[in-house]
């Protein structure tokens, strides 16, 4: 049961103890003038108990009470073993510090009460149902999607933003699960995203959000998970980003598309837009690659410059269409003569230049026959008309830094001019390195 306390709210005993104290010290002092060991006591525990009336702690209160006793039998042994002339004024020094030191410890003891009784004072359910109000009305008013969940992962509390973004009423939402509203093709990787944010304890990603009447929207999601003693709580915001996401995929949408384009363009600009052939742009550069590879390997490589025969001839009789249609068929061939690692470009018109990496002068000629028979053997057809035609071409090498691209692609001129000097139809060469010829 609680002590009985006045309006201050301190404890009456301790006051009535020392109304009584104060009487019996007025008592000792009229009938005991000669300042004897009781009055010296009485006057110790009257001083002594003045500060205990501003302690409101109970415990403080007694053990200032036990303290002022403890004096009190102090005083009394001192008193009556002095002399009776003990002098006045050295009394009541000492008990002036006795009493400043008093003083100055319950004020303490009732700041730091006063300051734990502020502290630990529970707010009242109207506090409580104020702040609670002034929290809802925050959240209603937001233009953010605010929600709460519970512990068994469904929605608790949803504001109207959240309403407004989802499509969803507050009463439906109410004990729905969360990631009910998460679009299908999203869910898995949030939920996946939910478990690793327990752990950290927060949140944040994009995802969309599938409305009833079928759209979706992309939003951010953030949520802050909270552990206390009563359980985990989680609240979070949801975010309309849609047309964030949208002019994003829009941007990514066009720059895919600006390296498409920039893609075809590099194409076009290294090939033959008739034979989809390399041009001579891209094979000078491979040669120059080549070249550099041939200096630190020293293994050389050929190439094959090769010419229609008669080409104008085929202009003039059958059209500049039919022209076209054979040099689409000789590029075929060309290519289908060849190995992977081989390279065969439109040099320009009626030419071909053909890049044999690796191959000595010898191998050339080889393959140069080789392609030259099927041409030969091939017969073309345009517009119902059979058209036949051979090629000629000339073979240069290339094995050190001594010679460069320029160079060797000037002696398979050559050689190619050779063979047209020499009936067309035929293969001429350069001569091979020693080595070669060995």
């Amino acid at each position: 049961m609680n002590e009985e306390t006045d309006i201050s709210g301190f404890s009456l005993g301790p006051k009535i103890l020392a109304a009584g104290v104060f009487a019996a010290g007025l008592g000792l002092f009229f009938i005991d003038r000669d300042f004897s060991g009781f009055y010296n006591a009485a006057l110790f525990y009257f001083f002594l108990i003045i500060p205990a009336l501003r302690i409101p702690d109970r415990r403080a209160v007694i053990a200032t009470a036990t303290f002022a006793s403890f004096l009190i039998v102090l005083g009394f042994f001192l008193a009556t073993a002095q002399p009776s002339g003990y002098p006045v004024v050295d009394r009541l020094l000492a008990l002036a510090v006795l009493w400043t030191a008093a003083w100055m410890g319950a004020s303490i003891k009732n700041l730091q009460a006063s300051k734990q009784s502020r502290n630990e004072s529970p707010s009242t359910p109207a506090e409580n149902r104020k702040q609670e109000l002034r929290f809802q009305g925050m959240c209603q008013s937001s233009p953010i999607g605010i929600f709460q969940i519970d512990s068994e992962g469904k929605y608790a509390y949803v504001n109207l933003a959240w309403e407004k973004t989802c499509g969803v009423p507050l009463s439906r939402a109410m004990g729905l699960p969360w990631w009910e509203v998460i679009h299908e093709d999203d869910r898995e990787e949030t939920l996946r995203r939910w478990t690793e944010a327990e752990e950290e304890g927060q949140l944040d990603v994009d995802c969309r959000v599938r409305r009833p009447d079928g759209e979706f929207v992309w939003v951010t999601l953030r949520s802050r998970f909270l552990y206390s003693d009563e359980g985990k709580e989680i609240i979070g915001t949801l975010s309309d980003v849609t047309k964030r996401v949208e002019a994003q995929q829009q941007s990514g949408a066009m720059i895919r598309e600006l390296v498409r384009l920039k893609k075809e363009l590099e194409k076009t600009a290294r090939t033959d837009p008739l034979t989809q052939l390399p041009n001579r742009r891209d094979i000078e550069e491979k040669l120059q690659y080549e070249a550099n590879r041939v200096d630190r390997n020293k293994r050389g490589f050929s190439i094959a410059l090769a010419d229609i025969d008669f080409f104008k001839k085929v202009n003039d009789v059958y059209g500049h269409d039919a022209g076209d249609h054979m040099l689409v068929e000789i590029a075929k061939l060309l290519r289908k003569n060849s190995r992977k690692q081989d390279v065969v470009c439109r040099w320009g018109g009626e030419e071909f230049l053909i890049l044999l990496p690796e191959t000595p002068v010898a191998g050339a000629k080889v393959w140069a026959e080789k392609a030259r028979a099927a041409i030969e053997a091939h017969q073309m057809t345009h517009n119902k008309q059979d058209i036949r035609v051979t090629m000629s071409l000339g073979i240069s090498f290339y094995q050190c830094a001594k010679k460069n691209v320029k160079e060797i692609i000037k002696e398979a001129d050559e050689c190619l001019y050779l063979a047209k000097g020499n009936g067309r139809n035929r293969v001429e060469s350069v001569d091979p390195p020693p080595q070669d010829a060995q």
